[in-house]
């Protein structure tokens, strides 16, 4: 080879190296467009979610409370009605009876096989 010819393929195969990185930046540049709109879908999913979380919980909490505010009225209620209720009357307890030691021994008699 002659000094122009190496020089036309060196100009050559540089030329192919430049054309060859131009393709793998461009398509490398591609691949990151997509990955960046990808995490904004990802992102904008994560704030929707948070959002959806956030009405969820105050649904929840509006339960809690209404639930602790029936509660507190039951309760108010049985205390109420247990304070007006009048205590049933206390029969005395009935008084043991005893019984002589004679009719003991006929009951226990009768009583056994």
């Amino acid at each position: 080879m002659h000094g122009v010819e190496a020089g036309r393929v060196a100009r050559g195969s540089g030329s192919e190296a430049l054309q060859a990185l131009e393709a793998a930046m461009l398509h490398g540049l591609r691949a990151l467009k997509e990955v960046a709109a990808q995490q904004q879908n990802v992102k904008g999913e994560v704030e929707d979610l948070g959002r959806a979380m956030s009405r969820f919980q105050d649904k929840v909490d509006e339960r809690l409370d209404s639930f602790r505010g029936r509660i507190h009225t039951a309760e108010t209620a049985v205390a109420s009605a247990v304070s007006d209720t009048p205590a049933a009357p206390q029969a005395p307890p009935p008084a043991p009876t005893r019984l002589s030691p004679a009719s003991s021994a006929a009951s226990f008699a009768s009583s056994s096989p």
